[in-house]
């Protein structure tokens, strides 16, 4: 993976990565339909003020942007504060 965009948010670190997707951009397909796993052109990884990686998001992502609003998201609602908590 490439890394194509870094931004500061909250205390965290979040670096935004360009991926090999493993299917193409669904234009006809309702998105309930596809696998929640599928895997974007573009993922995200969270790291915290120690530079420790604490949270990681492959898929359903095409864009710099997607990345970075998931991301925000994840740090708001609190899933990176409970995926850290659950490690250690």
């Amino acid at each position: 993976m490439k890394k194509v965009k870094t931004e500061k948010y909250e205390g965290y670190t979040i670096e935004v990565y360009e991926q090999e997707p493993n299917i193409e951009y669904p234009l006809n397909i309702e998105w309930e339909d596809l696998d929640p796993e599928h895997l974007g052109t573009h993922a995200y990884k969270i790291f915290d003020e120690k530079k420790e990686l604490v949270y990681e998001d492959k898929t359903s992502m095409w864009d710099i942007g997607a990345c970075l609003d998931n991301a925000q998201q994840d740090i708001n609602c609190g899933a990176v504060q409970q995926a850290s908590e659950q490690e250690g």
